[in-house]
This record gives structure tokens, sequence and C-alpha cells, in this order.
């Protein structure tokens, strides 16, 4: 070790995200210019993208029923559209569900 170093020890390194220290974390990653993760944030940014990924498949799902719904208003009655619209709300439940 350098007289330098001796002098100037480095600084503990930290998550970037929660700032914990790396004796607090189980792993620590570290990236370009010292950016560091921890591995409770790599797991809570792993959730985020997959609630993220969930939502965008049920949204994608609703706008597809929604555009066949208008098509279908035009020759269908009202109680048949209140019929389909329920039918699609629970499958929207059940879809969440899983």
């Amino acid at each position: 070790m350098s007289m330098e170093n001796e002098l100037h020890p480095l600084p503990a390194l930290r998550c970037s995200f929660c700032e914990k220290e790396q004796s607090a974390v189980r792993q620590l990653v570290v990236g370009p210019r010292a950016t560091c993760i921890c591995d409770e944030c790599i797991l809570i940014c792993q959730e985020a993208v997959r609630e993220k990924t969930r939502l965008g498949r049920l949204h994608a799902r609703w706008q597809l029923v929604r555009r066949q719904l208008s098509f279908s208003l035009l020759e269908k009655q009202e109680w048949q559209w209140v019929l389909l619209v329920m039918i699609l709300v629970l499958q929207l439940i059940t879809l969440s569900k899983k």
C-alpha cells in the first residue's frame, strides 16, 4: 500500500439508491464512475419492471377489446353492450390476479 492511501483512505462504498454501506448489504454491484447498487435495490427494480410489463400487457389487451367494442357497438343492442362490458371487466379482474 502506498503512503498516499494510508493518509487518505478510500471512502466506504454505498448503494447509490438507498445509500446503505457495503457492509450493510449482501452484495454491492459497482458500475461506471463508482455508481453502486445493492442486491435489495436490484430486487425492487426487478419487481418494478415486472409490474410495468404486466400492466402494459393488460393495457394492450384493454385497447384491443375497446377497439372490438367500438366496432360491435354499431351492430348490437344496448343490453348486449352492457353484458359484454361486464364480461370484459370480469376477465380483466381474473387477469390481474395472475
